[in-house]
């Protein structure tokens, strides 16, 4: 005689499948968000690694923002049968950020759109720099201020800290001499 299941079988085992979807679906979206923080990380990184580099050696240099890679260009001057000409190549000291689960979707020097993509924009000058970084559940945004050395990530309205850096500030700690 062939066994089938009984309804209270069935019934607990759609409780189960329900309870594990039930909490795997929101992690899983959350991963999604983090790996584009992540990105938007690289990002800000390459972004402050060339702010340094106009800072300190006063070189023209710009970042091209596609979809899915940022590089960093600088100017070169080429020479051909005719003369020479200025023109810009990719920095082979920066390498290339990729984009895989997010794209850049926004970019502003000064606060002013800028259009693309390819967004182009030159660093330096006391200008600023945001690009939008989109493909998570927020708005990720990384800025370069004019002036500044570090590129910050904005989450939202809220600015990231990088890993490793503690505000004594908001510990409430202000006047704790480090």
């Amino acid at each position: 005689m062939a066994r089938a299941f009984t309804l209270v079988e069935l019934v607990v085992t759609l409780v189960v499948v329900a309870l594990v979807l039930g909490f795997t679906i929101p992690r899983v979206a959350t991963l999604v968000g983090r790996s584009v923080s992540g990105e938007a990380d690289a990002v800000a990184g390459l972004l402050s690694n060339a702010a340094g580099r106009v800072a300190v050696a006063s070189q023209p240099l710009r970042v091209v923002a596609e979809a899915d890679r940022v590089v960093v260009e600088r100017r070169v001057l080429e020479r051909d049968g005719q003369g020479e000409a200025w023109a810009w190549q990719r920095d082979p000291f920066m390498p290339a950020v990729r984009l895989n689960r997010g794209t850049i979707d926004r970019a502003a020097v000064d606060g002013t759109p800028i259009s693309g993509p390819p967004f182009i924009a030159e660093l330096g000058g006391g200008r600023s720099v945001e690009l939008g970084v989109g493909g998570g559940d927020r708005a990720v945004t990384v800025a370069l201020f004019g002036g500044a050395l570090r590129a910050v990530v904005i989450e939202g309205d809220v600015a990231v800290d990088p890993p490793g850096r503690v505000d004594l500030d908001a510990l409430g700690m202000g006047s704790t001499p480090w």
